[in-house]
């Protein structure tokens, strides 16, 4: 007997997604590497496949995203105006300024990096690079917001620090993300810490949202073979934006490597840490503080995948919470 397949009913704002990946990056769109553009449809593929996740999903059982994703958010390059870029007040760093996926020299401060250290557009990794690295860590076929940002990968941050540099300041990514109306934002971040690099690293969102909105971030990080690298996330986004927030990190052996969260804002915020120690004697450590009031939701989901033996890890999150 033949059993007739049911095709799968996606919700407005699912197929709203897919009809402006096929607009944007339909037929006769050139100029870009193979392994981006082969990436990229798989990726909607993935995401047309799974869909939206529910609270029937195991992995966002205590996450409700269906008021956020109910209503389709604009995907086009917003381009809007925006004032100054904001930064980290006495920080003393290495600034790379990305608007809307766009690396902005103009608004950068990169001049002091080491020899070999590179900061700039994802676009221009080169072929090799983007082949190796670009969507090895981050899970397009199993989490949907990871394929939603893969496929529109319209720009992005790229560092990349050769083997055995010590970058002394901190390198700081700035995110400025404009729009009108109601934007889906998907910053997208790769970044490469040779074998035994020192690298530290802040990542920061400047939204210039007026609307309700959501960020999509992706960072993925390869640490080389006793790399010492750490990065700091800074979430400070009003309460009408939402994040969901994933890092993929990929450990090779004998390295080191530190994320830590800091959220002070926003609607719902989801925070996906996937951590990859594949190589014996690899220390890794997730930290976390949230501040939440109001009706603000934070959750931090953690996996950490000890695929070899002779690892170590530790997490420490802790939250001050107001209201309700």
């Amino acid at each position: 007997m033949q059993m007739k397949k049911t095709a799968k009913r996606h919700s407005v704002s699912e197929s709203h997604y897919v009809e402006a990946f096929h607009r944007l990056f339909g037929p006769g769109r050139n100029g870009e590497p193979g392994h981006l553009s082969q990436l990229r449809r798989q990726a909607i593929d993935s995401f047309d496949r799974l869909g939206f996740p529910t609270r029937k999903n195991e992995a966002w059982k205590y996450t409700n995203m269906s008021a956020i994703v109910r209503r389709p958010l604009a995907v086009a390059d917003p381009g809007a105006a925006f004032g100054h870029v904001r930064g980290i007040e006495g920080l003393q760093a290495h600034v790379g300024v990305f608007i809307d996926g766009t690396f902005s020299a103009s608004h950068s401060s990169l001049d002091a990096l080491p020899p070999g250290v590179v900061v700039g557009s994802l676009l221009d990794a080169g072929p090799a690079l983007l082949e190796a690295h670009l969507g090895r860590q981050a899970d397009i076929h199993g989490c949907p917001f990871v394929a939603l940002n893969t496929a529109f990968i319209r720009g992005g941050a790229f560092v990349s620090v050769p083997e055995g540099t010590v970058v002394e300041a901190p390198i700081h990514l700035i995110h400025v993300l404009t729009g009108t109306g109601s934007v889906l934002a998907q910053p997208r971040t790769l970044v490469i810490a040779g074998g035994g690099s020192h690298l530290r690293l802040v990542e920061t969102a400047e939204p210039h949202l007026a609307d309700p909105s959501l960020i999509n971030s992706v960072t993925e990080v390869y640490v080389g073979a006793g790399a010492n690298a750490a990065r700091f996330e800074i979430q400070e986004p009003a309460a009408y934006i939402s994040v969901v927030s994933t890092i993929d990190a990929y450990q090779n052996g004998g390295s080191h490597f530190e994320n830590n969260c800091f959220t002070f804002g926003g609607g719902v915020v989801r925070n996906n840490v996937n951590m990859l120690p594949d190589a014996e004697h690899c220390e890794t450590r997730l930290n976390g503080l949230f501040v939440a009031r109001g009706r603000t939701h934070v959750d931090s989901h953690t996996v950490v995948d000890h695929a070899r033996p002779k690892c170590f890890s530790a997490e420490s999150y802790r939250g001050i919470l107001d209201e309700h």
